[in-house]
């Protein structure tokens, strides 16, 4: 590549044409190229309108951004304070054995179900609704039972006319044995008469056969000796032959008789077979009619009408097990875990105090129902179930709340105490009060503190109870002060 220098001025490079060399050899620089270019001072306006558009892109993101980043910003520059937690305490300390907390249960609690499968046609409930025992919750189609019990009826009434049948079939023969039992003695009697007329005419006929071989006798007379004993012997044979005849009649009828009874026999045990049946289909189609087991309130509906119901929740996507749950609220109690090394303290039968959180201005009085013979050695506690009066107040299952157990009944009521962290309560602008943690901020409260009682002091007013405050706030700290507390880090 050759140069060329001719003097200053704008330098450029040509291609020059050489066979012998390369592509790139054939540059070399022209420093009479012409080109027109822009001024130094425009280039400068170009630079300067450049950094104005990125400031103002810098600035807008920022605009943008910033109510993200100020509360990063702030809270890395917030204080950091330690928190603590306001509680209720109350009066005979002494008596208090160990606490627990738990839930409200309802001993008496059943999910009820239909004992057939259907299609629910009628529900007479709704959550809250309150039930007595036996009354008739919700209904199934009955057609098919109905049916059931109306083909038993039926049979049952063939059976019994079959029974009757065969009933009047041995009356009717037992009449005729009776019949023939009353012409056997008279038919008796004849063959006796005739037996002794038959008797007495072979003696005419002895008597004239030797009169006549004596030479007294007639012929004439012989002869009608010989007619009465025919006579005698005919008589003699027909009443044989009717108590013969009324014998294999009696017998006949006897095993007429025999027969019916066996009839009866039969169709007595098919009547009972149908009357156990059709008892069996008539408690179905009572079943088909669900009823509240014991007096209580429907915590839920697990179905609606029209859908199928199961006595297993066996039948797919669109069948149902369980109609209603239904819970007695006069069994409910509270259960709540003790840890081991308390459970020593407390006997069954023992007093104890309850206080739900819904209503923890109100403790109520209890007793231990049972101690559960077996911990929970993941947690370490064991279960125990505590009964207590309500006094009207609306408990409900699954509440939370917490058991006090007592040495024994005091004998007059506890009164209730709030009572805070003594390093909780400060002074600001001439009134005592406290920092109550809401969020990540802070908030004055003040309150009217009673008596000091070691670390925590009585509040009278301005609190009451389970509020997280500040402990030792800072002479900095003021109301609405975003805030980090230690667990953060």
């Amino acid at each position: 590549m050759r140069q060329e220098a001719r003097g200053p001025g704008p330098v450029t490079i040509r291609p020059v044409p050489d066979p012998a060399t390369s592509d790139v050899s054939r540059l070399r620089i022209d420093r009479n190229d012409e080109r027109p270019r822009a001024p130094r001072g425009r280039r400068r306006g170009f630079r300067g309108l450049g950094l104005l558009i990125f400031l103002g892109l810098v600035g807008g993101a920022g605009w943008l951004f910033w109510p993200r980043i100020e509360p990063i910003i702030a809270s890395i520059r917030a204080p950091e304070v330690e928190i603590g937690t306001v509680v209720i305490t109350r009066s005979g300390t002494d008596l208090e054995l160990t606490t627990g907390s738990g839930y409200v249960v309802a001993r008496q609690r059943a999910a009820l179900a239909t004992k057939l499968i259907g299609r629910l046609i009628r529900i007479d409930v709704e959550e809250g609704s309150e039930v007595v025992e036996n009354q008739v919750i919700a209904v199934i189609e009955p057609a098919s039972w109905q049916h059931q019990v109306d083909r038993l009826i039926a049979a049952l009434a063939e059976a019994e006319a079959e029974k009757k049948a065969a009933s009047a079939l041995v009356t009717v023969a037992k009449r005729a044995v009776d019949r023939i039992d009353e012409q056997l003695p008279e038919a008796k009697a004849a063959e006796r008469e005739a037996v002794a007329r038959r008797v007495e005419a072979q003696r005419v006929l002895d008597l004239e056969v030797s009169l006549q071989a004596a030479g007294s006798g007639t012929a004439d007379a012989k002869a009608r000796a010989q007619n009465a004993v025919k006579i005698a012997v005919a008589a003699y044979d027909r009443a044989h032959a009717r108590i013969a005849l009324l014998g294999s009649d009696k017998a006949a009828r006897e095993a007429e008789v025999e027969s019916a009874q066996a009839r009866i026999d039969v169709t007595d045990a098919a009547v009972n077979v149908v009357k156990a049946r059709l008892a069996a289909a008539r408690t179905d189609l009572e079943d088909t009619k669900l009823r509240a087991p014991f007096s209580g309130v429907i915590l839920r509906k697990e179905a609606e009408v029209g859908e199928v119901v199961v006595p297993a929740l066996a039948g797919g996507g669109t069948s149902r097990g369980a109609v209603v749950t239904i819970a007695s609220f006069a069994s409910l109690e509270i259960e709540v875990d003790v840890f081991e090394r308390d459970i020593r303290h407390i006997i069954e039968g023992g007093a104890a105090e309850v206080v739900i959180d819904a209503f923890s201005d109100q403790p109520l009085p209890g007793k231990v129902r049972r101690i559960v013979p077996t911990a929970d050695r993941g947690k370490g506690t064991v279960l125990v179930k505590v009964t207590f009066d309500r006094k009207g107040l609306r408990v409900l299952p699954e509440m939370r709340g917490r058991v006090t157990f007592l040495r024994e009944k005091p004998k007059t009521p506890r009164i209730a105490q709030t009572v805070a962290p003594t390093s909780a309560v400060v002074s600001r602008d001439g009134a005592e009060g406290v920092f109550l943690l809401e969020g990540d901020r802070v908030r004055f409260r003040r309150i009217e503190a009673g008596e000091t009682r070691g670390a925590r002091r009585v509040v009278e007013s301005g609190l009451s109870g389970n509020e997280t405050v500040v402990l030792e706030p800072p002479a900095e700290l003021q109301d609405g002060m975003l805030v980090r507390t230690k667990t953060d880090g």
